[in-house]
């Protein structure tokens, strides 16, 4: 152990010595390059020195310094001690000097890089901190003599890589925050000093910038949440880069500038900090001084450079390009920020209001002032904002939809002569129309909103948070509104780009829903649904509107989500739309809106002025100045609802003009004064009841608002030129608070608050427009405040809530999604749009389907029918007339290839059909049409006869081996060729395999002939029309025609079957007819009885299940199913057809399978017993079955349906059916069944099973029975020695065993070591190399989790590994990682019964499967761990324990190749050694050391082996290589089990084993020819005998005369074992 420490403290102490010596070289090299280049300079030519120590000459400072430090460089041992600032100084002071020229600069700069690059200065180091600050603070202060522009670029370059480099180092983290700020500034200042720098010195210097704002931003995530940070820590001169001062000037300055170069306009300042110019005197003494223990930047700094960012963002009116490149920029900053750190955002406070205020209005600003680039960083940052802090941002979400991106995106209306849109209104004030942005603006504002809409999330938000929130605008309408109008071309004109990008905004709102409609099965919870338009009392609506929920989303009844919140959001809603409509009707005219409402129940007749008050005052929609008329009227009935309204806010504890705001923030004040003074009246009233001590009476209340209400009109009319002066507003207020003054300081404070904040009015009924709306974003902001969670938004935490409200969705969004998808049909446009118009086409169908939708579906077939009927002559869409009289003759099947439009909605359609036919209804009268149309074309035989084959979504079509094809295509081009080959007509055609190849112009060579079958006469078709017909032949195969009549979901159980039976019968030779005359005589038998013989000889077909045995029988079912089958295969054509046709409809009607399987399992039975020889037929049969079984299996819930249980394991029965193959015929189709078996197997775990929360890992497997699993295992051994599916087959079989063919591979790697590695060992080091296998595949085997080796199928498992061993195939390699599976298989097995991995659930699921009882006499289930174990273990001992020790040493001693015989010893050794979870008796253990038992006798057989072959041979010195690692193993087991052996229950046992061991020994010693093994014998013997003696077991006086016996036979196994060597005379 002290040399174990010695040599590790040696090791550490010459790494720390080779990094001193590497950090000194890099030190060392660019010190001499700095000298170098200084010595080179004028200023220091005349320096003599250049060595260490010259005395002669005038000494230099800064020389002198690189020397002294070039002196102590090889001396540091201990890096992390030594302070950095020691080996820095001479460069930072180079970089520091006036004197030194860019070159000499550059170059220091250069070395202080790599020193920061490869991290001289450590995390650990206790002055790292002061070596950063002193870094950053010679960096930031850089000086140098100025020469050409060129090279000063390249010397500023470099001080921006060293800053960058100060922020990215690990030891960045320790700048403080004056250091971050001062980098910030420098960096800035280097690219924008004086606007005339290259752009290359630009560009670079704000790539930095935003490289150092990700390194900054990237610690916020670990600063504390609830710690403000002061921003009083940063020192005011170096908070923020400002470039308003005039820079140093003069030779010294940073490539010296003239002041006169600056402009100061484009310049930012810091929002709260002032200059940030350094001084000449802080240039040469640094701005400030290090200090002890201080802490490293955190939020100070990271808000004084988000404020930074956030001072680029502005724009003036008519800002020419160079502004909106610095304005783009600092949205660039900005988006930096929230990519690195915006989730974190939200947890400081100071930060979020950033982002809620300032940012959010100086982007409001900028955006529609702009051109597309700051537009396009706008967007883009608002994108970022709601995906990084979507809660957050609830108003300014609403200010950026409605300000921005809204009117900018919208079209503007046509205008007419006179200058006014086609609504009457003038252009610039016309609500929806933005006549500022340009094209290319509405394209970004465009995109932005097509890109929100693409998050899954956001179209739900704005639902739940503004369309269910009765104090919001409906923002999803006006959405859905702005795209449904953008999708709309001009009449007359084509599609546009900004068109087709509407149209995918609709599309993708579409496809949000549809996708949530696939994720989720949500439903509304009936006990807490209450349907949104359930009737409703007066009382009850208008107390709704007044309670805490009030309608406003964020409120105590919307906090918690689930379908509770969606039920009350969804009444928000209907509430919503009613007072909308209510208002429409009051705005036209209040009397008839107050009819109005209370005809529809709103309001009682007559109406309640407290209701009518409720209604003005929370009503959305309402003109506000109609409010105002309506309020301020002196009839009884007005000046009743205007005391009303008054008392439905609360004004305590508010002061009078917050109070008065909000008062006046809910109408219009008329311009009348009475009217005014009326308003003015019952607010006093109100105030002073709410506020008794604020004021002297209610006239002093009227006064003062009077009074405020004027001061706003001065201090904001743009026609009052003399504004009033704070001392005329107190002057004017005086004596009116009951006779006395109001507190000046109140007045003053009234008088601030008017002069900064204008009381505006922000109307809601207006229309969004573009730009910053000061009144609309006040009254957000108020809105916000007065709930407590008014400005956040409530989020849809899954899909399975936003589900619930995705019908509302629908409803607003499928009508526009459809109108301007058919747009795109009516248009020619790209294959592109065609695409995105059939996705969304599928998309409104699915979503239509889920909910059951048939007016939507209905509407939706009838359009396609519409757009895809083809038409028997050559006919215009536009006019419907007949071009020519030649183009009217032409064939309709090549118009309708000629037609891209028309196939694109055939295809759509039929796909409609097929998949949601159920929900179809009176669509189903187009289609029909449609179907008949077609079928005149003389196209849907070729559809019924090849479009039944199975495509992707059900598994894709088998392929056929020899060309890579689907059966069906490869069978289909047999058949062409021969009918081309007796007459020139085509027939046939490739599967379509995808939209481009509907619409692609070359057909795949050799499907089509030179034209269509036509009967005498008719003209060929020129190459043209020969592709466009085969383009329409495709299209209706596409379209699968014959689905929309066998489809499931069209059909009952009854409709089911009874096609069924009609595909068995149609094949036959006579028809219906003759295959219900051969019913009652067609394979009555083989439904029953065994179908014949394996593949591979076991126990002819039968196998132990769980202590039954089971025939591999056919599956269960009807018998009629298969009943004309044996005329069906007469016709081989027919067969294959009536194959597919039923494959298909089996595989689409999983839900239904087991009616179908017992027909389909029929048929195939007779297909495979009928196959004398390989056919197609045969091998689509059997890998049909195969497909079935792999894609039904992991779709079945076997774990919790009974039903599907059982279905699975009829699947799994009817793989037996490939038994029953002739040899010839299976040897033919052996590798593509281990192929399809391999991808069974890799499908029994899938995210879906692994999920499941299940107490034993078992319990995901889908395969679950003894029998199945023994098929699965016997086809697989089946493949062992076939030269083509043995590796395949080996990978199938190593996911069952070890969990996956990466597990197989390692355990190869970990086992195959130990026989090459070994080759040449001595005993001792082949006995390690044991060990050290062990333990690595042990190590491999434990991290299997996905192994699907269990208690009730190993066996079979080892049986199909065994196969392996034995086979050739693959060479010794895969053989060795056969063995290795063996050895993973008795680990698994160890472990199991060991229990203590599974808490012995493993064998409880073991007791369950094989039904064992608690006792011999009982018949109650183990129920116990315990008892499951001790059973299990005696079931896996006398089984596959044993039988794995006995098969690995019939292969140790009799296999010829030398490389599996070493790896099974090892592993042997291995399974043995752990051996203890067996607890296994000491009988066990004698007879593996019997004369004749496992272990004594591998030695015997070797030794046998060996002795008859030529001595010296090759093949004898490997066989004794392999006795000699037998040798070890038994000599190490005996010496392991030896307490066991001991106490076995007759003395004589042990005694006889011992001897026997003893003997075995000695004949292999006397056998060996080679000196390892003939050492290698007596060292294992003395090994024992030490042992022995040690542990007591052998002694003088020992029973049995085992001393005496002991060493007489020693002594035959070599003469110098003697009692001697135990210390015995």
């Amino acid at each position: 152990a002290r040399g174990s420490t010695m040599a590790s403290s040696d090791g550490t102490a010459a790494a720390a010595a080779l990094k001193a010596r590497g950090y000194a070289g890099i030190l060392s090299s660019e010190s001499a390059g700095v000298m170098a280049l200084m010595r080179q300079n004028a200023k220091w030519a005349l320096v003599p020195g250049y060595g260490y120590g010259d005395e002669d000459g005038p000494d230099d400072p800064m020389l002198e310094e690189f020397r002294a430090m070039r002196r102590a460089l090889f001396t540091w041992r201990d890096w992390d001690k030594v302070a950095p600032v020691a080996y820095l100084a001479p460069f930072l002071q180079v970089i520091r000097s006036v004197e030194t020229s860019g070159p000499i600069t550059g170059m220091a700069l250069s070395a202080v890089h790599k020193v920061l690059k490869h991290g001289l200065i450590g995390e650990s180091n206790p002055h790292a901190a002061q070596a950063m600050h002193a870094v950053a603070d010679a960096v930031t202060l850089c000086r140098f003599e100025a020469t050409d522009p060129d090279h000063d670029d390249v010397v500023l370059s470099k001080i921006l890589h060293v800053l960058l480099e100060c922020m990215r180092c690990p030891t960045g983290r320790l700048l403080s925050d004056d250091d971050v700020c001062n980098i910030v500034q420098a960096c800035y200042r280097i690219g924008h000093q004086s606007g005339k720098e290259s752009a290359l010195l630009r560009n670079l210097s704000r790539h930095v910038l935003r490289e150092i704002v990700h390194a900054a931003f990237g610690r916020l995530p670990h600063l504390p949440a609830d710690g403000e940070e002061s921003a009083t820590r940063i020192d005011a001169s170096v908070a923020a880069p400002d470039l308003s001062e005039d820079p140093p000037t003069g030779e010294n300055g940073v490539a010296a500038r003239s002041p006169a170069d600056e402009d100061p306009a484009s310049t930012p300042r810091s929002p709260t900090k002032g200059a940030g110019r350094v001084s000449e005197t802080e240039s040469q003494s640094g701005r400030s001084s290090f200090r002890e223990n201080q802490e490293p930047f955190g939020l100070a700094c990271v808000l004084e450079i988000f404020r930074f960012s956030v001072s680029f963002v502005s724009l003036e009116e008519g800002a020419d390009e160079q502004a909106e490149s610095v304005c783009a920029f600092g949205l660039q900053l900005v988006l930096a920020s929230l990519e690195s750190a915006g989730e974190d955002f939200a947890r400081h406070p100071a930060l979020l209001r950033l982002v809620r205020d300032d940012l959010s209005r100086a982007m409001l600003a900028v955006a529609p002032r702009g051109r597309a680039p700051v537009l396009a960083a706008t967007a883009a940052t608002i994108l970022q904002l709601y995906m990084v802090m979507p809660s957050e941002l609830k108003m300014q979400l609403e200010a950026f939809l409605r300000m921005a991106l809204l009117p900018l995106a919208d079209v503007p209306k046509p205008l007419d002569n006179s200058g006014s849109n086609a609504g009457g209104q003038n252009a610039a004030a016309a609500g929806s129309v933005n006549p500022g942005a340009s094209s290319e603006s509405r394209r970004v504002a465009l995109e932005c909103l097509v890109d929100l809409c693409r998050q899954p999330n956001f179209v739900p938000d704005l639902y739940v948070n503004f369309d269910c929130d009765v104090r919001r605008p409906n923002l999803v309408e006006e959405l859905v509104a702005l795209l449904s109008r953008g999708a709309s071309p001009a009449q007359g004109a084509p599609l546009t780009d900004e068109n087709l990008l509407s149209l995918e905004g609709l599309l993708a709102i579409t496809a949000g829903v549809a996708d949530r409609v696939a994720l989720s099965d949500a439903k509304p919870d009936p006990a807490t649904d209450v349907r949104a338009d359930a009737p409703m009392s007066v009382e009850d609506f208008w107390g709704r509107m007044r309670d805490a929920n009030g309608g406003v989303v964020g409120s105590a009844l919307t906090a918690t989500p689930g379908p509770a919140r969606a039920a009350v959001l969804r009444r928000n809603r209907y509430l919503k739309r009613r007072l909308l409509a209510c208002a429409d009707h009051f705005n036209a005219k209040p009397k008839k809106g107050l009819a109005y409402m209370a005809e529809i129940g709103v309001l009682l007749d007559p109406p309640d002025p407290a209701a009518v008050a409720d209604f003005l005052r929370h009503a959305p929609g309402l003109d506000k100045s109609e409010a105002g008329e309506f309020l301020g009227d002196h009839k009884e009935f007005n000046v009743a609802v205007l005391n009303a309204y008054v008392k439905t806010f609360d004004f305590a504890n508010a002061t009078l003009d917050a109070a008065l705001r909000a008062f006046l923030d809910g109408f219009r004040l008329p311009g009348e004064a009475q009217k005014i003074s009326r308003f003015l009246e019952a607010f006093a009233e109100a105030y002073f009841a709410a506020n008794p001590g604020s004021v002297a009476d209610a006239d002093a209340a009227y006064v003062l608002s009077y009074s405020i209400i004027m001061l706003n009109t001065d201090q904001h009319n743009p026609q009052v030129k003399n504004k009033m002066t704070l001392d005329q507003f107190v002057r004017n207020n005086r004596g009116t608070n009951g006779g006395k003054d109001f507190p000046r300081e109140t007045l003053e404070a009234i008088f601030d608050e008017i002069r900064h904040n204008e009381i505006t009015l922000a109307d809601d009924a207006s229309p969004a427009r573009a730009g910053f709306d000061a009144a609309r974003w006040a009254d957000m902001m108020r809105a916000a405040s007065r709930h407590p969670d008014g400005g956040r938004m409530i989020r849809t935490p899954d899909h399975e809530e936003a589900a619930l409200y995705d019908e509302d969705l629908f409803q607003l969004v499928w009508s526009p999604a459809v109108a301007a998808t058919c747009l795109v049909f009516e248009h020619p446009v790209a294959e592109s749009a065609l695409k995105e118009a059939l996705d969304g086409f599928l998309g409104v169908a699915r979503v239509a389907g889920h909910r059951g939708l048939t007016d939507v579906m209905d509407h939706l077939i009838t359009v396609l029918c519409a757009y895809a009927s083809p038409v028997a002559g050559n006919k215009d869409r536009a006019n419907g007339a007949v071009q020519n009289a030649q183009s009217a003759n032409r064939k309709p099947s090549v118009l309708f290839g000629e037609d891209d439009v028309r196939r694109t909605a055939c295809v759509t359609a039929f796909t409609v059909a097929n998949r949601y036919g159920d929900v179809v209804r009176g669509g189903w009268c187009p289609l029909v049409d449609l179907v008949l149309r077609m079928h005149r074309l003389d196209l849907i035989s070729e559809t019924v006869r090849k479009g039944l084959e199975v495509d992707a979504r059900d598994g894709g079509p088998m392929l056929d081996l020899s060309t890579s094809t689907s059966f069906a295509e490869a069978e289909r081009s047999r058949r062409d060729a021969a009918r081309r080959h007796k007459n020139s007509a085509s027939g046939g055609s490739s599967l379509l395999r995808g939209f481009s190849q509907l619409l692609s112009l070359d057909g795949p060579d050799g499907l089509f002939g030179s034209g269509f079958a036509s009967g005498g006469g008719e003209v060929p078709l020129t190459d043209e029309e020969q592709l466009a017909e085969n383009r329409a032949l495709r299209c209706v195969e596409a379209c699968r025609i014959d689905d929309v009549f066998a489809d499931a979901s069209f059909l009952g159980n009854d409709s089911l079957a009874g096609l069924a039976r009609a595909l068995t019968w149609a094949a036959g030779p006579a028809g219906a007819a003759g295959a219900r005359a051969a019913q009652a005589k067609a394979f009555s038998s083989s439904m029953n009885g065994v179908v014949g013989n394996d593949v591979v000889n076991t126990n002819d077909g039968n196998v132990n299940n769980g202590g039954r045995t089971t025939s591999l029988a056919s599956p269960k079912g009807e018998s009629d199913a298969s009943a004309a089958v044996a005329a069906a295969v007469a016709d081989e054509d027919g067969a294959a057809f009536c194959l597919d046709v039923l494959c298909g409809v089996t595989l689409r009607c999983r839900d239904r399978a087991r009616l179908l399987l017992p027909h389909l399992y029929g048929y195939l039975r007779a297909i495979v017993a009928s196959a004398k020889t390989p056919s197609p037929l045969v091998e689509r049969a059997v890998f049909e079955l195969l497909r079935i079984a792999r894609v039904m299996l992991p779709t079945l819930n076997v774990f919790h349906d009974e039903a599907d249980k059982r279905l699975a394991e009829d699947l799994l029965d009817a793989l037996r059916l490939t038994f029953a193959l002739e040899p010839n015929v299976a040897d033919q189709l052996i590798k593509r069944v281990a192929s399809e078996l391999n991808v069974l197997v890799s499908a029994l775990e899938t995210e879906t099973w692994r999920s499941c929360a299940v107490p034993f890992a078992g319990d995901h497997d889908i395969v679950r029975t003894a029998r199945g699993w023994d098929t699965v295992c016997k086809l697989l051994m089946a493949s062992a020695r076939h030269p083509e599916a043995a590796a395949v087959g080996f990978e199938a079989l190593a996911r069952v065993v070890a969990g996956s063919a990466q597990s197989a591979s390692a355990l190869s790697e970990t086992s195959g070591g130990a026989h090459d590695a070994g080759a040449a060992e001595t005993s001792p080091a082949s006995s390690a190399a044991s060990e050290t296998n062990s333990v690595s595949v042990s190590n491999v085997t434990n991290k299997s989790p996905r192994s699907h080796a269990r208690p009730w199928n190993v066996r079979s498992c080892l049986e199909a590994t065994s196969a392996f061993v034995d086979a050739r195939q693959g060479g010794d390699e895969r053989s060795r990682r056969a063995l290795a599976l063996l050895g993973a298989a008795a680990d698994a097995v160890c472990d199991w019964c060991g229990g203590e991995a599974d808490g012995g659930a493993t064998a409880l699921a073991a007791a369950r499967v094989g039904g064992w009882v608690s006792g011999p006499d009982s018949t109650e289930p183990v129920t116990t761990s315990l008892d499951a174990l001790v059973l299990l273990r005696r079931d896996m001992l006398d089984g596959p324990f044993t039988d794995i020790v006995s098969y690995l040493r019939r292969v140790a001693s009799v296999d010829e190749r030398a490389a599996v015989r070493d790896d099974a010893t090892l592993t042997l050794q291995r399974v043995l050694s752990r051996a203890d979870a067996m607890r296994a008796s000491p009988e066990y253990w004698t007879r593996c050391f019997s004369p004749d038992g496992l272990l004594t006798g591998m030695l015997h057989e070797m030794c046998a082996s060996f002795k008859a072959m030529p001595q010296k041979s090759e093949v004898r010195l490997k066989q004794e290589r392999t006795a000699h690692l037998a040798v070890s193993c038994v000599a190490k087991t005996f010496l392991q089990r030896l307490p066991a052996l001991t106490h076995a229950s007759e003395p004589a046992a042990f005694a006889n084993a011992w001897f026997a061991t003893l003997d075995s020994l000695r004949l292999t010693g006397e056998a060996a020819t080679c000196e390892e093994l003939r050492e290698a014998v007596p060292e294992a013997a003395k090994n024992m005998l030490l042992v022995m003696s040690a542990q007591g077991v052998l002694a003088p006086g020992a029973p049995q005369g085992l001393w005496e016996e002991t060493w007489k036979r020693a002594a035959a196994v070599d003469k110098s074992l003697t009692p001697a060597i135990v210390g015995a005379k």
